[in-house]
């Protein structure tokens, strides 16, 4: 059987990964995307579309604003479905496209689907963010919130890889941008039943829960990568997206 993705990438830990252009993960149109990596079933937002970009399938939202659908999930949050969960360690990687639309919402990039918004970019001030406040144990329970030191507004136009890595014996939180690591926020415990299951998007049609940008591969580890890891995948892919 053929490799359902590049042999490149590391594939330790790798427990999910989302291409929407290859095949056997999305069709292009229907309701369902299918992990390549543990052959979870996830389920796409209403108003996610599909795009193109140098002739390649990426997901793509149906408009900038009003109460949207977007982004993908797996199963639910009520009974109790996860990617991943906090009593152990992870790592998020995913591509989101930048362009000349500023967000005019609160994105949220990776969450549990009911505020516990690991990571989200501020449409106040452009912040990328972490800001977990969930009904569903998706709480800090120690540490505050986090910023990042980088705004969505001071990046270039283009696709960029972001990348959260969280640490649970050394509790600190990691983002990189474009395989370059921006400021860790150490003393950060997240609550160990905090269930990872939202990708670009809240899970319903919120007016101020959705992702506008379109988005693309996106792949989650059940322990914590090394830079030499984040950036053995960022060179794999980034040819593909212009980078």
């Amino acid at each position: 059987m053929a490799l359902a993705h590049s042999p490149k990438i590391v594939t330790d830990g790798l427990v999910m990964l989302v291409d929407p252009n290859h095949p056997r993960c999305w069709d292009g149109s229907s309701g369902t995307i299918t992990d390549l990596a543990s052959g979870l079933s996830l389920t796409k937002g209403t108003h996610t579309t599909s795009g193109t970009y140098r002739g390649q399938r990426v997901f793509a939202t149906t408009a900038n604003s009003g109460t949207l659908d977007t982004g993908y999930r797996y199963g639910s949050i009520t009974n109790g479905d996860k990617v991943v969960d906090s009593a152990g360690s992870w790592t998020i990687s995913g591509w989101i496209y930048k362009n000349e639309n500023l967000p005019n919402n609160y994105w949220h990039i990776f969450t549990d689907g009911s505020s516990g918004d690991i990571l989200v970019i501020n449409n106040s001030n452009g912040s990328i963010a972490t800001s977990m406040n969930g009904a569903y144990d998706g709480t800090l329970t120690s540490g505050s919130s986090a910023d990042y030191g980088i705004d969505w507004d001071d990046l270039d136009y283009g696709w960029v890889n972001l990348v959260l890595v969280y640490n649970q014996a050394s509790s600190y939180l990691q983002l990189y941008v474009n395989n370059v690591a921006q400021a860790q926020q150490t003393g950060k415990v997240i609550n160990t039943n905090y269930k990872l299951r939202n990708f670009y998007g809240w899970g319903s049609a919120q007016a101020s829960y959705h992702t506008d940008a379109d988005n693309s591969h996106t792949m989650v580890y059940n322990r914590v990568l090394t830079a030499e890891e984040i950036s053995q995948n960022y060179n794999a892919l980034k040819s593909r997206f212009g980078l």
